[in-house]
């Protein structure tokens, strides 16, 4: 995952094979919340144990970046 962004560096932005920043940055989003729903799933799917700890955690993040943002 860190990969991607670090060998997007290394092509030249006219190059075929160039990913744009914006495209990168959605992608990181989409893997996170993909990460997020595969816990949930995990946890709530096979135990039956429905678990907000991971929500919170997530919430808080948000949070956090949304005040470090408007600063």
């Amino acid at each position: 995952v860190i990969a991607v962004p670090l060998l997007n560096l290394m092509v030249p932005a006219g190059h075929a094979l160039h990913v744009p920043t914006y495209t990168v940055t959605l992608m990181g989003k989409y893997l996170t919340l993909a990460l997020l729903a595969v816990a949930v799933d995990l946890v709530w799917g096979y135990l039956g144990i429905l678990t907000l700890g991971h929500a919170a955690f997530f919430a808080l993040g948000g949070y956090a970046m949304g005040m470090y943002l408007m600063r």
